[in-house]
Formats: structure tokens, C-alpha cells, sequence
């Protein structure tokens, strides 16, 4: 096994194509109380980053 010699463009395009991280962003709003529950089904070593901001009412 190894990295092959001469990789053909439908190689090279799948390999650029899973190279770029998927980069989605969703906004959501808490409920009456406040609360705001996160829930995510993470592949097996899936690293996922949340990053949330709460402004002042």
C-alpha cells in the first residue's frame, strides 16, 4: 500500500473534496425559561467545535 504514482483527476478531485472541513452554521432561540438544549450524533472520531453567543436582551 501506498500513495500511487500517477493519481488520476477523479482522485485528486475526491481527495481536495474531503480535505476542506465542513462548515455549517445553524441559529437557534431558547425557550420562555431560558434554556437551550444541544444535542449531536458524532461519526466515530468526529470532532465537533460549538461555539455559542448570548446577547443581552
Amino acid at each position: 500500500m501506498g500513495a500511487p504514482i500517477h493519481p488520476d483527476q477523479n482522485l485528486l478531485n475526491y481527495l481536495e473534496y474531503r480535505s476542506v472541513p465542513d462548515i455549517t452554521t445553524e441559529t437557534t432561540t431558547p425557550s420562555p425559561d431560558g434554556e437551550l438544549t444541544l444535542s449531536f450524533l458524532l461519526e466515530p472520531h468526529e470532532v465537533r467545535v460549538i461555539h455559542g453567543t448570548v446577547e443581552a436582551e
